[in-house]
């Protein structure tokens, strides 16, 4: 049976969209990792190249942008290693971002975009923006007619991509994006 954890290591992408601090979390296959410095370590991508976390972070800020608006922003990216499923989380390196959304769109309140992606394994792979400027309770399905997602896809899909699904495979297809309104960051966001 496949495990479905963020082994071998995994990327947390901090944000701030519409004055609220969010955290994306990316699986990938780390490369050579050099504690503290993101031009040293490196990622595995689709196709066996090794691509520096730097490079990664710049290829995920040109993919993220155009989900929000220019107030919002992409604070910093950190790499974690966790080897096996039992390890630990290791904390490698991070890269300082301050890139702003580029989309003329607003951002909508407390909702949560959510693009789902076959793996080579048979798994699936979620990519989730919070509050971000599609409106709620709608569905797209690929190709996508947006260009945030269409942008999302061909990276995905690029032999230079280094995300995986949590089986570790890489994405072969998309399955379709929901949008909708979070309840639970409602609530929190309402203090309820």
């Amino acid at each position: 049976m496949t495990v479905y954890d963020l082994s071998p290591g995994f990327v947390l992408c901090k944000y701030t969209s519409q004055g609220r601090d969010h955290v994306q979390v990316l699986p990938v296959q780390p490369g050579t990792l050099v504690a503290g410095d993101p031009d040293a370590s490196f990622l595995t991508s689709r196709d066996d190249t090794a691509v520096s976390f730097t490079d990664f972070a710049e290829d995920w800020e040109d993919v993220w942008d155009g989900f929000f608006d220019t107030t919002d922003t992409l604070a910093s990216m950190e790499l974690w290693s966790k080897p096996t499923p039992a390890s630990n989380p290791t904390f490698v390196c991070s890269v300082a971002n301050a890139k702003a959304g580029t989309s003329s769109g607003a951002g909508v309140p407390y909702s949560q975009a959510v693009l789902t992606w076959r793996t080579e394994f048979g798994g699936i792979l979620k990519t989730v923006f919070m509050e971000q400027n599609f409106g709620v309770d709608v569905r797209y399905t690929p190709p996508y007619g947006s260009a945030a997602p269409a942008a999302l896809s061909a990276y995905l899909l690029a032999d230079i991509c280094c995300v995986t699904g949590r089986d570790n495979g890489y994405v072969v297809g998309g399955i379709h994006m929901t949008t909708k309104t979070s309840d639970a960051l409602r609530k929190q966001a309402l203090g309820l």
